[in-house]
């Protein structure tokens, strides 16, 4: 959970123009304020949104990756990764469990959402 944190962070930071954190994987991560940590992210991230407009997806961010390149994308790009980046990951962890011969969960997103069953038309 504090990767999901510090990953989140990183991109707020990026589309805000704020100084990067420094590490996306951080070690030492504290459960006691984990809950403190995920609500401040929360909070930060409904302020950035809540002023989303159409200019500021077109609006172009530049930064420089874990890797040392530079890039330019715009905002609604770098939205969209974000927002689909975990469910790559789960879709990974699936696959490798089930390569090493285990039953993988079912990661999609409505799978979990337990939605309430109507009534046939």
């Amino acid at each position: 959970m504090a990767h999901i944190v510090a990953a989140r962070r990183r991109w707020l930071f990026r589309l805000i123009g704020a100084p990067d954190v420094a590490s996306i994987f951080p070690t030492g991560a504290d459960i006691g304020t984990l809950e403190r940590d995920v609500s401040e992210m929360e909070r930060l991230w409904v302020d950035y949104l809540s002023g989303l407009d159409d200019v500021e997806l077109q609006r172009e961010l530049e930064w420089v990756a874990i890797n040392g390149n530079r890039y330019r994308w715009n905002v609604e790009g770098a939205l969209t990764q974000m927002h689909g980046h975990a469910f790559y990951h789960r879709g990974q962890i699936a696959q490798t469990v089930a390569h090493l011969g285990g039953k993988p969960v079912d990661t999609d997103y409505i799978y979990w959402m337990k939605l309430e069953p109507l009534a046939p038309a």
